[in-house]
């Protein structure tokens, strides 16, 4: 994936460079635009490197398969580790709250004995209850009863 991103970067800056020779643009101009162009590309590749791997900082969405959960920075953060059909594994952080961790402990005991599959449900109030559901989550998606 980095690989792929550096050289469409490269091959950006190129034809960039190549368009910048043969303009009509003014001398100073073209100095400029070139050097700039190798920056900004560095600076988004670089910030991309570093937000890779970073945890999502949302509760997730729909129906996952709960693989582990913490509370981190001294009980203000959730950390749940889960996974989906779509999208594989996945970390995401979200506000600490009681209920919520006493649901996914809920769902870690029910998950040291067998796959535990759930989905975050808003209620009355705006927060998000667990919901446990029930059946087999399997790699297309569906369910099996």
């Amino acid at each position: 994936m980095n690989e792929l991103l550096l050289l469409s970067l490269i091959l950006v800056i190129v034809i960039a460079a190549f368009l910048m020779y043969y303009s009509r643009a003014h001398y100073a101009v073209k100095i400029i635009v070139f050097p700039a162009l190798i920056a900004a590309g560095l600076f988004g590749y670089t910030i991309f490197v570093d937000n890779m791997g970073a945890p999502i900082s949302s509760m997730p969405k729909g129906v996952f398969t709960y693989v582990h959960h913490q509370s981190g920075e001294g009980g203000e953060v959730i950390y749940l580790w889960v996974w989906t059909a779509d999208r594989g594994q996945r970390l995401h952080t979200f506000p600490y709250t009681r209920e919520t961790m006493e649901q996914l402990e809920g769902a870690q005991g029910r998950a040291e004995t067998g796959t535990e599959t759930g989905q975050f449900n808003g209620n009355e109030t705006g927060d998000f209850d667990y919901e446990r559901v029930e059946g087999q989550y399997e790699t297309d998606g569906g369910f099996t009863k």
